[in-house]
């Protein structure tokens, strides 16, 4: 069994950090505890979702696609039949823009992710099935 985590792109995660300090700053400015309270909420729900998000290539030839308690997708690897960089802006369970693949499998199904080691990911996926094509867009 292999763990992917998800690359973590700074060009999403400063933006974000920015605006919820902003409004951080606003609610500590204004007396608004309350919505201290569930900035506070909703920033550790981020964090969570960033820490939690990661593809797991099981010993069974299952890849399982994991985005905290939203996504638990299990792809079996012989399904996939293709692979290709993406810039989609999407929403996935990805925690990136740059270095985005999709994962297309069956048929007519396809998932976005952002595998922190992408080539290594994408090797360890072509060893257990080396009939997948591959773009590098």
């Amino acid at each position: 069994m292999r763990v992917y985590r998800s690359r973590i792109g700074w060009e999403i995660w400063i933006p974000v950090m920015f605006i919820i300090g902003f409004e951080a700053y606003l609610f500590i400015s204004n007396e608004v505890w309350h919505g201290l309270v569930l900035l506070a909420l909703f920033s550790s729900a981020m964090v969570a979702l960033i820490i939690k998000t990661r593809y797991i290539i099981s010993d069974d030839n299952k890849l399982n696609v994991k985005c905290w308690f939203i996504i638990d997708l299990d792809i079996d690897i012989k399904s996939i039949h293709r692979i290709r960089k993406t810039y989609n802006p999407l929403s996935s369970p990805a925690a990136a823009l740059i270095g985005r693949i999709e994962v297309f499998y069956d048929t007519g199904k396809s998932i976005i992710i952002s595998p922190k080691n992408r080539k290594v990911f994408i090797a360890d996926l072509l060893s257990r099935n080396q009939s997948i094509m591959t773009f590098e867009a």
